[in-house]
């Protein structure tokens, strides 16, 4: 299932990795998480909740918490149900659906 073009944006990691992460104009009355997958792969998903007082969506935030999620074992190539992360004020830490 693809994202739709509304509210998707792209971003690249310096290794050249594309990804695709979508944020709603309404995300605070409809959504719950920030959804990222890697461009044009059908594998693992990425979903940032982006409640937290320090959390300020954007490019930055987004690439740092993709990274940070690495770290944590995310697997963008993968076929495997999707990782959930949250920032808590210094780190991301992997997060409750």
């Amino acid at each position: 299932m693809g994202f739709t073009k509304k509210d998707t944006h792209i971003i690249s990691l310096r290794n050249g990795q594309t990804f695709e992460w979508r944020l709603d104009r309404e995300w605070h009355r409809k959504s719950h998480w920030i959804a990222v997958r890697e461009h044009g792969a059908l594998g693992q998903r990425l979903f940032i909740n982006p409640y937290s007082l320090d959390f300020e969506p954007g490019q930055a935030t987004i690439r740092n918490a993709i990274c940070a999620a690495f770290r944590l074992g995310w697997a963008p190539a993968d076929r495997k149900p999707p990782m959930h992360v949250k920032y808590d004020g210094t780190q991301y830490i992997l997060a409750e659906s």
